[in-house]
């Protein structure tokens, strides 16, 4: 199935398709970025598993940064954030970085800072969608159809919830952090109630052995 403009109008399935099925079969030269169409994301997601995390680096720039500029949500952001939920368990993506310190902890930086993005952009869709919903109050019923991009965003949320879904339980505290505050927006998708009360008790885990107050923060938004 090709993901297009047309497709923003209908909802995402539950499943998420392999990232290769995503790539080749989203027209990206069809869907608007910040900075003109998509044509150039294909290249960027693809290198985002690559083994140099030096070009990992870039390719986060260069495949998030112009379908979430100024925490917009755009036509292409609903194809990219389900093929960032696809390489969640990519091996270069799950590859611990050490440092040179021996008793530094392994990190993952890359596979947190997509997980901070899916989150993110996961809270931007659902505060759009608060003020459209205060729009249609003050002006009337109508205006959410003018927001096909936010809507096909959270009918997204099932699918990228089940690539951020496992790594709730990650060996690593701040992968599970990050995993926690991806999942808290997305489970406001109607199909996903039934895990709610399963995130709370991850959330009851991670508030009692972490000082990070990102976690609190995320958690009270609930």
């Amino acid at each position: 199935m090709i993901f297009s403009r047309r497709q923003l109008e209908s909802p995402r399935p539950a499943e998420l398709p392999s990232f290769q099925t995503l790539l080749d079969s989203t027209d990206w030269a069809s869907l608007a970025t910040a900075c003109g169409t998509g044509e150039s994301l294909p290249a960027a997601l693809t290198l985002l598993t690559s083994s140099d995390p030096v070009v990992r680096e870039t390719a986060l720039h260069d495949a998030l940064g112009p379908v979430t500029h100024q925490n917009s949500i755009y036509e292409a952001t609903v194809p990219v954030a389900l093929c960032v939920a696809a390489i969640l368990n990519h091996p270069a993506i799950t590859a611990a970085a050490y440092s040179h310190d021996a008793m530094a902890p392994p990190t993952h930086p890359t596979l947190v800072r997509l997980l901070d993005w899916l989150g993110d952009t996961a809270y931007d869709a659902d505060a759009d969608a608060e003020c459209v919903a205060i729009d249609e109050r003050l002006y009337g019923e109508g205006s959410l159809d003018e927001y096909p991009e936010m809507h096909a965003f959270r009918d997204a949320r099932p699918a990228i919830f089940s690539g951020v879904q496992a790594l709730l339980g990650h060996d690593n505290t701040h992968v599970r952090h990050a995993a926690l505050i991806a999942a808290i927006p997305l489970i406001e998708h109607p199909l996903l109630t039934q895990h709610q009360t399963n995130l709370a008790g991850h959330a009851r885990c991670l508030l009692a052995t972490s000082t990070d107050v990102t976690i609190a923060t995320a958690s009270s938004r609930r």
